[in-house]
Parts: structure tokens; sequence; C-alpha cells
């Protein structure tokens, strides 16, 4: 008897214990979600802590965007690891001077991180002749043990935009970005980190142009010293273009791959901190300090078929300091011209290209030192004498 109340004992003491240890849990995750940064503040924060439910209500003022622009927050923390929800509530619209609800939110507590998704009502707002239209919008949040940021996502199903001047529509977005090294909340909007970032739509129609199955991949990488390489991808299924029923023009099976290498970490956190404040940076001296670093351009490959003809490219663009060099080959297995009837209004573009093994192929390379600007086309030495400082 005296063992069944000792277990009984210690069950009740590490329930009690572990309500305590969610509601600690709970008060934390809630002083991360309200703490001022660069694109928000909090205000009017209330904040009643119960034992077993603890409620709480502020407002988000989006600083950046306009100081009249703020959203109502309501929210319940329930502190039991056992329930299906941990923390749950919703936020008003900020475009509107009311309370009426935008969306709803919840997070999931479990041994390993936290788990805090968002869901956004349908959108439809009417301005004269002008609809925008957005559905099914819902991002993710992945916390680790010390509620760090290690992975966000975000879906949306459509997105229309309707005027007399344009037509967009997209549908079946969705956005991916696993972050190699969690980060606190600060950090995740104010700099530049490792990731692995992945977007995927399956339609967008812009006017007369539409593009299907649209996958793009980047990878972040750090250097040692403290720059930036960039590696992405782009493949699109099929391109076309359809200004009249008898003028329709399609491209297929789109691939970009290329990277971007050494780009300092410190100069481009600084020029998004100054966009974000809303000021005007001067992009010379930004380029000057960029350049410092020699970075370069690889782009590996950009290929794409057109009337079942492939054309492919890669290029190079290799800077010191001001100087530069760039190295670029266009491979087509038939005359641009016929493959782009419009540019023949270019005039003579067909002659830059020789056959090789049943290609058209056009080498190009330009080096432009301090003195010296040199070109050359398929071998042919062009050097126009002049420079571009």
């Amino acid at each position: 008897m005296k063992k069944i109340i000792s277990i009984l004992a210690i069950l009740i003491i590490a329930y009690f214990a572990h309500i305590f240890y969610i509601s600690k849990l709970n008060q934390k995750i809630f002083n991360l979600i309200t703490q001022n940064t660069e694109f928000y503040k909090i205000e009017n924060v209330n904040f009643n802590q119960g034992f077993f439910k603890s409620h709480a209500t502020y407002d988000i003022v989006f600083t950046n965007l306009n100081k009249n622009l703020k959203s109502k927050v309501e929210l319940n923390m329930y502190n039991n690891f056992f329930t299906s929800k941990n923390i749950e509530g919703n936020f008003s619209s900020p475009f509107f001077d009311s309370d009426e609800i935008l969306g709803k939110f919840n997070t999931k507590i479990t041994f390993n991180d936290a788990n805090f998704n968002i869901y956004f009502n349908d959108i439809n707002l009417n301005h004269k002749k002008e609809n925008f239209i957005f559905k099914g919008l819902k991002a993710n949040i992945l916390f680790d043990k010390q509620i760090k940021i290690k992975n966000t996502s975000l879906n949306i199903d459509q997105i229309i935009i309707d005027s007399f001047y344009e037509h967009i529509k997209i549908d079946n977005i969705s956005f991916n970005n696993h972050i190699n090294t969690a980060l606190h909340i600060n950090e995740f909007l104010n700099t530049f980190y490792e990731s692995e970032q992945e977007i995927k739509i399956s339609n967008l129609d812009i006017d007369k142009i539409n593009f299907t199955n649209i996958i793009s991949r980047m990878d972040i990488n750090l250097n040692d010293n403290n720059t930036l390489n960039f590696n992405m991808s782009l493949n699109i299924d099929n391109i076309s273009n359809e200004i009249t029923p008898d003028s329709k023009e399609e491209i297929k099976n789109l691939k970009l791959n290329l990277s971007l290498n050494q780009i300092s970490k410190k100069i481009l956190e600084n020029l998004n901190k100054e966009l974000n404040q809303g000021e005007k940076p001067n992009l010379e001296v930004y380029l000057k300090e960029f350049l410092k670093f020699n970075p370069s351009l690889n782009m590996q490959e950009f290929s794409f078929f057109k009337d079942k003809k492939e054309i492919k490219m890669n290029a190079n663009i290799q800077t010191y300091n001001t100087d530069y060099q760039i190295k670029a080959t266009i491979t087509s297995d038939e005359k641009i011209s016929k493959l782009f009837p419009s540019t023949i209004f270019i005039g003579g573009f067909d002659e830059y290209f020789v056959q090789k093994n049943g290609k058209y192929v056009m080498d190009f390379s330009l080096n432009n030192t301090e003195n010296n600007f040199h070109m050359k086309i398929n071998g042919n030495d062009l050097n126009l004498g002049i420079s571009l400082d």
C-alpha cells in the first residue's frame, strides 16, 4: 500500500512539475515573439498568467511600412505537454481600422522542438477596377530547444492581381528555408546566414506569358574571410508567349545553374539595413566596397529548347578590384534568326556564330583593365581601345 501511495505521490509531483516546466517554456516563447525588431515593435502588452492556462493580448506596429499599420494579437497558452496545442490565438488585419480577424496561429511543443503554425484567411481587395486576391496562405516556423529558428516554410494556394494594366495569376507557391545553424529571431531577420532554400510554383501567368512548374533552389555558404557564396539553380518546364493565337512561342526545359562567390557579408547586411530603413543607398560606393573582395559569377549552365532545338550557354565573370574579365560560350542547334525571327531587326546577329560539329557557336571574351578594353569574338581580336571607367 505504501508503494502505491509513493508511486501516486511521484506521479502527482511529476505532473505538477511538468505543468511548471511547460509554463516557463510558454513564457519563453511569448517573450521571444514579443521582442521588438527593426521591422516592427510591440505595444500594449497585457499578460495574465495562470497555472494551467495564461492569456495575453498585444499590438504589433509595423514601423518599416507605416506607423499606422497595426495588428492586434490575442493568444492563450496551455501549460500541458499532452495537449494538441500549447499556444493558440488570432491576429487582426493591419490594413483596416477594425478588429477583423486576418488569421490564426498555434504552437505544439515536443521534446526536441516547438512547431509554430500561422494560417491566414483569404484576402480579396477591390479598388476601382483593380483586384487583389490571396488564397490559402500558411506559414510554419520550427524552433529548437533553445527557441532558436531552424526552419521556416510558406505555402500559398493562389495569388491574383488583376487591373486594366496587368493580369498576374500565381498557383501553388511553396517556400522552404532550412537554416544550417539555428538562429535567434533578430539574427534571422537582420543577417545573411548559411541555409538551403527552395521555391516551387506550379503555374505563373503574367499577361500573355505563362510559366509552368518553376523550381528554384539556393544554397548560401559562409567563407573563412566572412564572405558568402550563393549557389543557385532554376528549372522551368515550359514558357509560352501567346500575343495572338497565330503567334504562340514556346520555350521548354529551361535550366540555369550559377554561383555568385566572394560577396562581403558585412557590406551586404549594411546595404540591406539601409534599404529596410527606407534610405537611398549610394550604390556606387557599395559597388566599390564589394569589388575589394574580388567577387565572381560563374554560370555553369543556361539552356533551353525552342522548336525542339537546344541552345546552351556558360559564362564566367571575374573581378580584380576595378578590373574584370568576362568569358562566355553560346551553342545552338539552329541559326538564332530562325529560332528567334525578331533578332533579324538587330542586324547581322547570325554572323557572330560559326559552325562547329554541326552546331552554331559563339565564343566571347572581354578584359577590362585600367587602361584597356579588350574583346574577342570567335578568336577575332577586337580591341576597341576604350575603357568603361
